[in-house]
């Protein structure tokens, strides 16, 4: 279980393993742009250096900023569930502005700018990623060769 913490506490909880490709599998399905739901968890859940935070903070579970009151629908303390959920919610609009305008009741402008920040962001260093995988120099296959087969008459 996750822990849970009152407001004062910062969430303390390190990112779940594979977390960062369930964003993307997530988006995928709902048809979203992953770089713009990881600017949302992040905008949402970022705290004094830490992009990513995942528990309880106040009345809202993180990553994905979700209210407490959703827990009797869905197990948003489940950083996976608190994540598709949110993803889901930003997919009911094609209109990024107004999926954040619903997802978010204190939107505004500057809000608005930081998601879009982030998100250029967190597309540039995904690009940066895909780049440096693409350019990659193939190891030397260091395996010990293969013994020749002989044919017929003894010779290789």
């Amino acid at each position: 279980t996750l822990p849970t913490q009152s407001q004062s506490q910062p969430a303390k909880m390190t990112m779940p393993t594979g977390w960062l490709a369930f964003v993307k599998t997530c988006s995928a399905k709902y048809g979203i742009d992953p770089n713009f739901a990881l600017a949302v968890a992040e905008v949402e859940s970022s705290y004094k250096g830490e992009r990513f935070r995942f528990g309880k903070v106040g009345k809202y579970w993180l990553p994905m900023g979700i209210h407490q009151c959703f827990e009797k629908r869905w197990n948003i303390a489940d950083p996976y569930i608190n994540t598709e959920v949110g993803i889901k919610a930003l997919a009911r609009y094609k209109d990024q502005r107004k999926s954040l305008r619903k997802y978010n009741t204190a939107f505004n402008e500057a809000y608005y700018k930081r998601i879009k920040f982030l998100e250029a962001r967190n597309r540039r260093e995904d690009e940066s990623l895909q780049s440096n995988q693409k350019n990659k120099i193939p190891r030397r296959d260091c395996s010990p060769p293969q013994p020749r087969h002989a044919t017929a008459g003894g010779r290789p």
